[in-house]
């Protein structure tokens, strides 16, 4: 579907089903953007995954959006290069992943 493989700018939630963990996982990595991903778990293993194997500029783990002013704005993939915000910002040419974890 359109709005799974292209970004929506506005108030749009979509959800869609998902038959396991890894099946999650690699349907949110087959795009070609990857601005902000939302997760909410209380497993640590889970979050620490994610981490790691999530293709996103930005993951908010247990909390809703809005990047704090000192993170680093900015999406991997085709959703932007380099970014705004904090002191990463100056780095346009460094892929960095920014965690928020309400534990």
């Amino acid at each position: 579907m359109d709005i799974i493989q292209n970004e929506v700018f506005g108030p749009v939630m979509l959800l869609t089903k998902v038959t396991d963990f890894e099946d999650a996982l690699r349907q949110a990595n087959d795009c070609r953007y990857g601005l902000s991903a939302y997760v909410f778990t209380q497993d640590l293993k889970t979050i620490m995954r994610i981490s790691s194997d999530l293709n996103f500029g930005e993951i908010y783990v247990n909390r809703e959006g809005g990047e704090a002013p000192q993170g680093f704005h900015h999406g991997y993939k085709d959703s932007g290069l380099g970014g705004e915000d904090g002191k990463y910002g100056l780095e346009a040419y460094v892929q960095t992943k920014t965690i928020y974890l309400n534990a």
